[in-house]
């Protein structure tokens, strides 16, 4: 499954959600950081851009990561 096609799922994202993406046996989970330009959006029939920014360094700990 795709990050679209797991978007597809939602009908609104707010600032604090997390969702996850499965994706080639991995699941992946991605913090929504900031909407743009509320702080809750609707993304029914909508393009959506998306950024992602670098992983904490305390996130990499947790993940196994470095």
């Amino acid at each position: 499954m795709s990050l679209e096609t797991t978007l597809r799922n939602f009908s609104c994202l707010t600032s604090g959600d997390s969702i996850m993406v499965a994706y080639n046996n991995k699941k992946y989970y991605i913090d929504i950081v900031e909407t743009k330009p509320p702080n809750a959006i609707s993304i029914i029939e909508t393009d959506c851009e998306v950024d992602f920014a670098p992983l904490s360094a305390g996130k990499a700990s947790e993940d196994g990561n470095s």
